[in-house]
């Protein structure tokens, strides 16, 4: 059987050959009615009504014209049904279409998507880089000019960090004796900065903890919460009162790097987002530990500034104490030449 292919389906012949095959018998139907109503007449002229009546009794007209009735009735349906095929060919064609255009609509949508994602990916790296190496010039060019004095230094760096890496920060060194000072403390808002300081003094850090500054210190990792729950941070204060001042600096994520000088850890950086949502991630944590690392080298330049004003104040000590016990053997000397 041949066939037409069309969007949405194949569109057969068969159905155009079933059409025609029936028109042929159609025809013949009605050739033959004719034919036998010409007989009928014929008969009627010839041999009267009586012999007519006969031949119509055979019953042979009225099959004619019902086999015609019927065939008509089948070619009546077969088209309605043909309609109705091509209808749903059409249907299903244009509903292939939509389907088409719909899945194309969507992969192009889902390409862009991608694409935009990608370029706002891009563009985002690139400013954290821009934004990075402005950071580090402007930390260089600080702590280049960071005093020499130890603790000055240290209130120098925590305030370096503010606001690009915290929203507050603290620098904790351990005491010759082990215990954790608090050397220095930063916010973004003064006043909140007052109270940071004032907590630290009257709560300082237990050295035997197990996290935060103390354990840095011990171990020299760095120790990070992305998001602190409010039972982590109420469950840090030994009071109410601590509590209270807690809520209001509200830490919600906590980064805590070491700063080491060659194999020793001599310091740890507590950096805290607070206020602005912000959360530490691997990539603030990479940040935070380069700025420890550019730290560090102010606090040994602050450290050999120390140990070397140290170092002159005794050897101004011994020198003066050698120039007095000098004078004083040199008045000896004098006061035993003059007694007769």
């Amino acid at each position: 059987t041949a066939s037409i292919t069309a969007p949405g389906g194949t569109i057969s012949n068969q159905g155009n050959a079933i059409r025609l095959a029936r028109i042929d018998t159609l025809s013949t139907v009605v050739t033959e009615k004719f034919a036998e109503l010409d007989s009928t007449i014929a008969t009627y002229d010839s041999a009267g009504f009586g012999a007519a009546a006969t031949l119509v009794r055979t019953d042979r007209g009225r099959r004619l014209m019902d086999e015609s009735r019927r065939l008509v009735s089948l070619m009546e349906y077969r088209e309605a049904s043909l309609r109705r095929e091509q209808e749903a060919q059409r249907r299903r064609a244009a509903l292939s279409a939509l389907w088409v255009i719909g899945a194309g609509t969507l992969i192009a949508f889902v390409l862009i998507v991608a694409i935009n994602r990608s370029i706002l990916a891009d563009v985002r790296r690139q400013q954290h880089v821009r934004e990075s190496e402005r950071f580090f010039n402007e930390v260089d060019s600080a702590l280049a000019r960071a005093p020499l004095e130890y603790a000055e230094a240290l209130q120098a760096i925590a305030r370096q960090a503010i606001p690009y890496l915290a929203d507050y920060c603290g620098v904790d060194v351990a005491s010759p004796d082990g215990t954790i000072v608090r050397a220095a403390a930063a916010h973004r808002d003064p006043q909140k900065e007052r109270l940071l300081q004032e907590m630290w003094k009257a709560y300082p850090y237990d050295p035997n903890a197990t996290f935060g500054a103390p354990q840095v210190l011990r171990s020299g990792t760095p120790e990070l919460t992305r998001n602190m729950s409010v039972a982590q941070v109420e469950g840090f204060a030994r009071d109410a009162r601590q509590v209270e001042v807690l809520r209001t600096l509200n830490p919600r994520s906590y980064l805590c790097v070491p700063m080491r000088s060659g194999d020793r850890t001599v310091a740890a950086i507590s950096l805290v987002f607070s206020e602005s949502g912000r959360v530490y991630g691997e990539h603030e944590m990479s940040q935070a530990l380069e700025f420890a690392k550019r730290c560090a080298g102010v606090l040994e330049r602050s450290r050999l500034h120390r140990e070397a004003t140290e170092s002159a104040r005794r050897l101004g000590y011994l020198a003066r104490t050698s120039e007095a016990l000098a004078s004083s053997l040199n008045g000896s000397s004098e006061s035993r030449a003059w007694v007769p």
